[in-house]
């Protein structure tokens, strides 16, 4: 529950901040501010507010208001954790979307990563997510079949594979790019995940670069 007009910070910058912030995003939030005007609750809820109450207020509808939000909350991490939520990926196995967000903010977290090794450690990738080592790897456990290490190989890789059809970098530039510098294990690898060199793959053009991601990720 917030004020707009306070000595230091005003309200919209500071939901804005909550909204930036992925440990406090997804918190419901109420303004309490004594600016009525149309514009100014405009103005609330593009900054992200959930709701926006008016001075002067009644208690009595402000805690009504607050347990509303509250219990709203509740009920969408529930869906979002049950099996009704589940969507199924390729291969069958199904995922929350509570997991596939998950997922998707460890892939992005990789692809804007992938020539820091040290943050695509098991602790880099948990620290990103905001959990500790052990949740980090129960969640890969229970909706993948690789490890941390193993996933972020898989990523190197779908990466590659898809700047490989989709730019003219040469085939080393390419393993710069997803944090690797040795050629020899790169085409080992690539030709064990792909059935081809790097250049054959690159001269087949046989499948899309979206499909090759989703197919090995």
């Amino acid at each position: 529950i917030t004020d707009i007009m306070m000595p230091d910070e005003n309200g919209l910058d500071f939901i804005k901040y909550i909204r930036d912030n992925k440990f406090t995003r997804n918190l419901p939030i109420i303004v309490l501010s004594a600016k009525i005007s149309e514009e100014d609750k405009i103005e609330g809820y593009n900054a992200g507010a959930d709701a926006y109450v008016t001075k002067p207020f009644n208690a009595d509808f402000l805690q009504t208001l607050t347990a509303r939000l509250l219990q709203r909350k509740n009920a969408d991490k529930d869906y979002y954790r049950s099996y009704e939520s589940a969507v199924t990926l390729e291969g069958g196995m199904e995922i929350s979307n509570e997991g596939k967000l998950f997922f998707d903010n460890i892939r992005k977290y990789i692809s804007d990563n992938l020539e820091d090794e040290s943050k695509l450690s098991p602790a880099g990738l948990a620290e990103a997510t905001g959990v500790d080592i052990r949740t980090l790897y129960r969640r890969f456990k229970k909706y993948t079949p690789y490890t941390p290490s193993e996933f972020v190989k898989k990523c190197r890789y779908a990466y590659g594979a898809n700047l490989i059809l989709t730019t003219d970098l040469t085939i080393q530039e390419i393993i710069y790019r997803i944090g690797m510098n040795n050629k020899t294990v790169f085409y080992a690898d690539f030709k064990k995940i792909y059935g081809m060199t790097p250049k054959e793959y690159r001269n087949s053009k046989q499948q899309a670069p979206c499909v090759c991601l989703q197919r090995h990720l």
